[in-house]
This record gives C-alpha cells, structure tokens and sequence, in this order.
C-alpha cells in the first residue's frame, strides 16, 4: 500500500503549508493515463472558523493563491506542468478551483498513493469516509480499481457527513474571495 501524500480533496496537500484553512466539498477527479493528464475540480470551497481571527488568516490564503504566490508541493516536483484556477459558480453561489497536473510516468501516480497492479489497473486504498464513488472503476475488497489504458473518473464527497459543531461553523468562500477580488484591484 502507498502513503497517502497528496489528498484530492485537501487543498494545502497541493500547495505549500501556507494554505491550510479551505476545504472542498466535493471533489472530481478526471485522471488520463494516455495523455498523461490530471484535472481535479474541487466544488464549493469552505472553511470552518473556530475563532474570529481565522477570518485573516483565510483572508490572506485566498490573496496568496489569487496572486498565484503559493508554492506547490514538493509532492508535485516531478509533474512539470502545474496550474489552478478560481472559478466563481453565479448560478449556485459557490467558488470552486480546477487544477490541472501534467505528469511523465504512470509512476507519478503514486504522490497520490495510486500503485499499478500487475500491469493490469491502477488500485488505491478504499477509505470509507472519503466516499469515493465511480462509474469507470470498481471496488474489490478495500481497493478501487481503474483501468489503465483508457481515462477515469471519480468522485470523493468527505464531508457528506460533518459533525454538527462543524457544520455550524462552516463558511462559504466565495464572500471571501470576492474581499481579495477586491482588495487586488486597489
């Protein structure tokens, strides 16, 4: 089994630490072995304020990546083509992100703890509150398996079931985005 080193739906396991407030609600995960391509469109950005202040610090978050002067991982440092975008849903009142991977070897996959097995599929480790869900894979026993050969898609949604103090102190970021719109045109 491979070490989990970057989590999809974790936004800071993609950047350096400076981001470590915003979370994703849903994430879709598109990987095309053939073209050698990753798209990850993380859904409906949140954070979860424990005090006031928290408001700052995501404040200046959101300004970093906005700016585009976060770091990326060194998890990423052989994927050589990288990039991210903001995209503001008007219809739902939501801010999403897409990024894009570019990667050279099906052995890059496993920053994100996917082994290939027996030259057959790529597996990863089924983890139940991650709620994984897919129509181009299967789960077999405790591991997803996908097809090598041919694109994939899944689905994670680990906060379908948030405790409830959680869930009274989750925020939508998209007011915060639009303060550091805002603030960058000044």
């Amino acid at each position: 089994m491979e070490l989990i080193g970057i989590v999809f739906f974790i936004i800071s396991s993609f950047f350096s630490n400076e981001i470590q407030h915003i979370a994703t609600e849903k994430t879709m995960v598109t990987i095309d072995p053939n073209n050698k391509t990753i798209e990850v469109f993380q859904q409906n950005l949140f954070t979860v304020f424990e005090k006031p202040s928290d408001s700052i610090a995501i404040l200046n978050e959101l300004s970093l990546l906005e700016k585009n002067e976060v770091l990326w991982s060194e998890k990423l440092s052989e994927f050589p083509e990288k990039t991210f975008k903001f995209i503001h849903d008007k219809k739902n009142d939501q801010l999403h992100l897409q990024i894009s991977l570019k990667f050279k070897d099906n052995v890059d996959l496993k920053a994100f703890a996917f082994n290939m097995f027996q030259e057959k599929y790529f597996s990863i480790v089924n983890i139940p509150y991650w709620n994984l869900s897919s129509e181009d894979g299967k789960l077999n026993n405790n591991y997803w398996q996908f097809p090598l050969d041919q694109s994939f898609t899944f689905t994670l949604n680990p906060f379908k079931k948030m405790p409830k103090a959680f869930q009274e102190q989750k925020q939508n970021l998209l007011p915060l985005w639009k303060q550091t719109k805002k603030l960058k045109k000044n």
